[in-house]
């Protein structure tokens, strides 16, 4: 017989890596963020939102955007949010929702809320698939890059027989946007504990994330 497994505990890197993601619930707090007409955070804020989550070295905010569709990180990571049911659009303001408020007065619960959320449905089953070879990946001993991540999930992707949409095979450097939650949410993770967050791995909260992921 297999003993249970141990109850993840929380790491102490979890509050400073989930820092920015705080931020976002705090500023949509209240009053909210102002949105344009076509859905997007208006431009006036783009500057505030970008020094709240200290993203002023994220590979796009270095090309010079200055609006929400040209800084594909911020919206990605906004769009992640909602995603996750901590933000929601309300008329033309971007609104922290009020499981957000709950979570957001407790690390751990926040950090609980979004190990409930990493995993996209089954009923996708391309990107849930992926998202599980990228869990077991990361999951593993060692510190391998993101790099050495990819390719360990595009050959689990080779062998439940996945090809691309043209039917080419799956090559180990090809990049892909699977995984959406997890990837997005560790992004995250990396951004806020690391100076260079856009190439560099934050193995330990990731790995703590990653099985507590399984765990769930």
């Amino acid at each position: 017989m297999f003993a249970a497994p141990a109850v993840p505990v929380m790491p102490f890197e979890a509050p400073r890596a989930m820092g920015s993601i705080l931020w976002w619930i705090n500023a949509c707090d209240g009053a909210g963020l102002p949105l344009t007409a076509a859905g997007y955070l208006s431009p006036s804020v783009i500057p505030e939102v970008i020094a709240g989550i200290g993203w002023e070295h994220e590979d796009f905010v270095q090309f010079g955007g200055k609006t929400e569709v040209h800084l594909h990180g911020i919206h990605d990571f906004r769009l992640m949010l909602m995603d996750l049911g901590l933000l929601k659009a309300q008329g033309k303001k971007l609104v922290a929702t009020a499981a957000a408020l709950r979570v957001a007065k407790d690390p751990a619960k926040l950090w609980a809320h979004l190990v409930k959320r990493a995993r996209n449905s089954a009923r996708d089953k391309v990107v849930y698939d992926a998202t599980m070879l990228a869990l077991m990946a990361a999951a593993g001993p060692g510190d391998a890059t993101r790099k050495t991540l990819v390719a360990r999930t595009n050959k689990g992707m080779r062998l439940l027989e996945y090809v691309h949409h043209d039917g080419r095979r799956i090559e180990d450097g090809d990049f892909n946007r699977l995984g959406d939650r997890y990837d997005a949410i560790t992004k995250e993770f990396r951004m806020a504990v690391l100076e260079n967050g856009n190439r560099g791995r934050a193995v330990e909260i990731e790995r703590a994330f990653a099985v507590a992921v399984l765990r769930s």
